[in-house]
């Protein structure tokens, strides 16, 4: 007896549209992962498409600068005033092989990454509070999109394992934050790894030099959207039309107020293991 699948019900419009705004971002942002932020918010399909659209625009010179100024700041703040560990013995004990070698682009990659997220998720934020950002009107080329071949293999966040998990909890309630930074969730699947991780940052955080940097982090990605070219305004009049109440809208701006609160923690975490892994040079091009 043939079994034939059911053919699945056609997505809804916005639903289809959705999917390849998703690898658009991932592309024109040249990450080889999807932010979990991005797959939190996609519930809202409408927000997340015309956020996009509106944002697309802006990934030009001047973002990449941005992106570039965001990583100094985390780098340089992390080997003046955190002292980073060297982690290459353990993970090459621990370990090894091609295992090792994943998780080292892995944790590069999201040093490389995370400023493009933290100003595209700054924004949306700004955004879902019905804020404009008005654009300095300068024409700009486009960024370099597509991503670096550097990045393949990643470590792709979702696989977690049961006691990776468990080390996530911890981190989260130890630093008060509100959501799992994705530099963590991706290092999930190597819970030797992240026990580590864990150590390294609760022997950090809350010091002197992890606060500033944080401040740092916030006032450069403030800086960064100002840069912005063109002028980002959703229209919430034809977005509630096609679904998106006022409701809706405030429960983004929470969620995203709360991701982009977040991100400066993020990519410290990621720049401090880049580092710690022997980062993030030759992983970055230029």
């Amino acid at each position: 007896m043939t079994v034939r699948s059911i053919p699945a019900a056609p997505p809804e419009p916005a639903e289809a549209v959705l999917y390849a705004v998703l690898d658009d971002i991932r592309n024109t942002l040249g990450v080889a992962w999807l932010d979990p932020v991005f797959r939190g918010i996609a519930a809202d399909p409408i927000f997340v498409i015309a956020a996009w659209a509106a944002t697309r625009p802006n990934i030009t010179k001047s973002f990449t600068e941005s992106a570039a100024r965001l990583r100094r700041i985390a780098l340089e703040h992390t080997e003046k005033a955190l002292d980073p560990p060297d982690h290459l013995q353990f993970v090459q004990e621990r370990i090894g092989g091609e295992d090792a070698s994943r998780l080292i682009r892995t944790v590069c990659a999201l040093h490389h990454g995370l400023p493009k997220v933290y100003l595209v998720v700054q924004a949306w934020a700004r955004l879902a509070r019905r804020q404009r950002i008005p654009g300095t009107g300068r024409e700009e080329i486009p960024a370099r999109r597509g991503i670096p071949t550097w990045q393949e293999g990643v470590i792709l966040p979702g696989s977690a394992t049961p006691e990776g998990l468990d080390v996530l909890d911890d981190i989260v309630d130890g630093l008060r934050l509100p959501a799992v930074p994705s530099s963590l969730f991706a290092l999930s699947p190597v819970p030797p790894y992240l026990e580590l991780a864990q150590s390294e940052i609760e022997a950090r955080s809350g010091s002197d030099g992890w606060e500033h940097a944080l401040v740092a982090l916030r006032r450069g990605v403030t800086q960064g959207i100002e840069t912005f070219p063109h002028p980002m305004e959703l229209q919430w009049d034809a977005l509630a039309a096609r679904g998106l109440t006022d409701e809706r809208r405030l429960a983004l701006a929470d969620q995203l107020r709360d991701a982009a609160a977040v991100m400066p923690v993020n990519m410290l975490i990621a720049t401090l293991l880049c580092v710690a892994l022997g980062g993030p040079e030759p992983f970055v091009e230029p």
